[in-house]
């Protein structure tokens, strides 16, 4: 076992040893149906300050106070907040607050289950961003905990509650598609904002930003800019493509085609485009097989924008093929098989003309090999136009409404372990180079 590894089990062992004295007070936070709900924000980065923009926007949310290791982030919240918002570097601080309902968690993977065991043990309700994990065993201990807790939990893929993903799902559920066999998606990107190389603001410096505080339980390491603000690219911190963008389309995958976790994953791929120091890849395949009898291929290239033409989900079926958010068309696209005439010419090619003209005449065709009926014609491909519904909420919507109506969240922590332990299962299997078996770990509670 790692030292990093070891010691996270430490912490995981330490928060969840707090959960119980939390329980019993945690009902006088719910929030009423008609109540606003009290917000407060871990980590207000790049997608913790889109989280932020989003809740704020909610008529029915209130910004009440933010938590971030950067000096500038802090700052930001307080211009987006007309410096309303209470801000601090320490999250505790903000857990401790008996007026917030539910927090956002939006910082790097390896603070993730640490920072939720918390939340759940101050009695708040959790939005987290996906992945909602650092490693598959902390998957476990956040399912172990939300099981003897009333709150509620939602990770952050917001294509999983899409009205595109809902209605995929409706065609899939309908038999439209046949049997479905095998899907594809990829994500390709060749920018440097594409590859996590984010401008690191003029004034970083270990004066501005919680250094030691950033690595918690990841190994030590001098002051690193690169590493604090770039902090996808390094292996101590995040899973990479993995995590970050495959994680996007397996929730979706999983959701549209009832899928929970693979069987066996193969992965390969490397560095090839962004020698920066990263340790991660930036170009990975990863081949996963599924229970339910179907294949799934992934890809990301963050060295190639153009990829093979389409963007989104292929999903393949023995009668159609259904394609999501192509580069062309952005909604839903299916396109059927052939009919099978039941009849073959290829096949026959080699035998005698006596026998050709039975087995022609056998199914009801002239001996020259001609159908005596009109044939059915192939259907032609269709596309689905998805008309919004002004009255959905979004991922982010969904959320509040649990949290208020005590529902079930959009993407519960069970839904968030299978999607990130299959991105994890993905990176064991590149790092291992070799094929990774579900029955070789430990996946479930």
């Amino acid at each position: 076992m790692s030292e990093t590894t070891s010691s996270r089990r430490a912490f995981l062992r330490d928060s969840a040893a707090l959960l119980g004295a939390a329980q019993a007070g945690a009902s006088a936070l719910k929030a009423a149906a008609n109540d606003r709900v009290n917000m407060g924000f871990i980590g207000v980065g790049i997608r913790g300050t889109h989280l932020l923009r989003s809740f704020q926007a909610m008529p029915d949310t209130n910004i009440v106070a933010a938590a971030d290791l950067y000096d500038g982030h802090l700052e930001n919240v307080k211009e987006l907040t007309d410096g309303k918002a209470d801000t601090g570097k320490d999250y505790r601080r903000l857990l401790d607050r008996k007026d917030i309902d539910a927090v956002a968690i939006a910082t790097p993977d390896h603070w993730h289950t640490r920072m939720v065991l918390d939340a759940i043990s101050a009695g708040k309700d959790i939005y987290c961003e996906k992945p909602m994990t650092w490693s598959i065993e902390e998957g476990l201990e956040i399912m172990r905990a939300m099981k003897d807790s009333t709150r509620r939990l939602q990770v952050g893929s917001e294509a999983k509650s899409s009205p595109v993903t809902a209605k995929a799902k409706e065609i899939v559920q309908s038999g439209a598609l046949g049997k479905v066999n095998m899907v594809r998606a990829a994500n390709y990107r060749n920018s440097a904002e594409g590859a996590w190389r984010y401008p690191i603001p003029p004034d970083a410096s270990a004066e501005t930003v919680d250094w030691k505080r950033f690595l918690g339980s990841a190994p030590p390491m001098p002051w690193s800019p690169e590493r604090f603000f770039r902090w996808r690219c390094w292996w101590e911190y995040s899973g990479g493509v993995a995590t970050d963008l495959f994680v996007h389309l397996i929730t979706t995958i999983h959701e549209i085609a009832g899928l929970t976790l693979p069987k066996t994953v193969v992965s390969n791929g490397g560095i090839y485009r962004w020698h920066d120091g990263r340790t991660v890849p930036d170009l990975m395949t990863s081949l996963y097989e599924y229970p339910q009898g179907l294949i799934v291929d992934l890809c990301v290239n963050l060295g190639n924008a153009h990829g093979d033409g389409v963007r989104g989900l292929v999903i393949m079926g023995t009668d159609a093929t259904m394609v999501i958010g192509n580069r062309g068309y952005g909604g839903i696209e299916i396109f059927p098989e052939a009919p099978d005439l039941g009849v073959q010419r290829y096949g026959i090619n080699g035998w005698p003309k006596k026998l050709r003209e039975q087995y022609f005449e056998s199914h009801g065709w002239s001996p020259d090999g001609r159908p005596k009926t009109v044939m059915a014609k192939a259907k032609q491909p269709e596309q689905v136009k998805v008309i919004p519904d002004p009255n959905r909420p979004t991922h982010m919507g969904f959320f509040i409404q649990s949290v208020k109506e005590r529902t079930p969240t959009a993407e519960n922590e069970v839904e968030g372990h299978h999607a990130a332990a299959a991105a994890h299962m993905a990176n064991l299997a590149y790092r291992e180079r070799r094929m990774v078996a579900a029955k070789e770990l430990k996946l479930s509670v």
